[in-house]
C-alpha cells in the first residue's frame, strides 16, 4: 500500500513544521476561474518549490475540475504527493485515480455512510491508494474509531452546500482529538498565516489550503507566507510568516 502522503505529512511534524497540502483547483463553485490562465502543472510547480508538503486536484464537476487535470499535475515532474478530491463512490474511480497517478484519495464519510467508507478504504490500500477520509462532526469521529487508523482530515465546509458554507478552523479545533494515534488535518477554508499558526497550536499535523493560495496576487509568495507560518518559530512566536 502506498502510504507517502501520510509518510509525507510525519516527516513534517518530526521537524516541528504543520504539513502543508496544497490545492490545485480549476475555479470557485459557481465559476470564478482560480486557475487564471495558468496551467495545472505551473501550478504544482510552484508550489513545490515554495515549500508544500503534498498537493491536492479537485477532479470535481463542481468546480470544473477532471481527470485531465489529475493527469497534467501528475505528469508536471513534481516530487510530492498528490491527493485526488472529488465525490468517489464506488471501486472505478479508485482505479481511475490510481491510473491518473495519484498517490492518495479523498473518501467523505459523509457522503459514503460507514460500511461503503470502511469497503473502499479496503479497495484503495489494495489498489496502492492511500485513503484520505474526511469527516465533518464528532458522531462521525467516533464511527471512524474502531474501524480506520489512517488520516483524518476535518472538513470546515460543509458539503452538503456544495461547500459554499461552513464554520470555518472552528469547526477543527472544536472537533480534533488528541488522544486518537492518527494524523489529523484541517481542510479547507484555512485564510491566512494566522490561522495556520493556530491549527499548529490546536495539535494538527496538516493542513489542505487551496482557494486563497490561487486567489492571491502572487501564488509563490502566498504559498511560502503559510509554508513559514508552519514552521516552529512561527508558530510559536504567534506572529504572521
Amino acid at each position: 500500500m502506498s502510504d507517502a502522503l501520510s509518510r509525507a505529512i510525519r516527516l513534517q511534524r518530526q521537524r516541528g513544521n504543520l504539513a502543508i497540502i496544497a490545492e490545485v483547483k480549476q475555479r470557485r463553485y459557481g465559476g470564478e476561474s482560480l486557475l487564471r490562465g495558468r496551467s495545472a502543472a505551473e501550478i504544482a510547480r510552484t508550489y513545490q518549490e515554495a515549500g508544500a508538503t503534498a498537493i491536492s486536484v479537485v477532479t470535481s464537476s463542481w468546480y470544473g475540475g477532471s481527470m485531465g487535470l489529475l493527469e497534467e499535475v501528475a505528469s508536471a515532474g513534481v516530487s510530492l504527493p498528490i491527493l485526488r478530491k472529488d465525490l468517489i463512490r464506488n471501486e472505478k474511480a479508485i482505479i481511475e485515480t490510481h491510473n491518473a497517478g495519484a498517490t492518495a484519495v479523498l473518501l467523505a464519510l459523509p457522503l459514503l455512510g460507514l460500511k461503503r467508507l470502511v469497503d473502499l478504504v479496503e479497495i484503495a490500500r489494495a489498489r496502492s491508494i492511500e485513503p484520505f477520509v474526511e469527516v465533518s462532526n464528532e458522531k462521525e469521529i467516533a464511527e471512524l474509531r474502531e474501524s480506520y487508523t489512517g488520516v483524518i482530515a476535518i472538513n470546515n465546509s460543509d458539503i452538503k452546500t456544495n461547500e459554499t458554507e461552513g464554520a470555518g478552523i472552528e469547526r477543527s479545533t472544536e472537533l480534533i482529538d488528541r488522544q486518537e494515534d492518527r494524523l489529523w488535518v484541517s481542510a479547507s477554508r484555512v485564510e491566512s498565516p494566522e490561522e495556520v499558526q493556530h491549527l499548529s497550536r490546536a495539535g494538527f499535523d496538516g493542513i489542505l489550503i487551496g482557494t486563497s493560495l490561487l486567489s492571491a496576487d502572487n501564488l509563490a509568495r502566498a504559498t511560502r507566507r503559510i509554508v513559514e507560518a508552519a514552521q516552529p518559530a512561527a508558530t510559536g512566536s504567534g506572529e504572521a510568516g
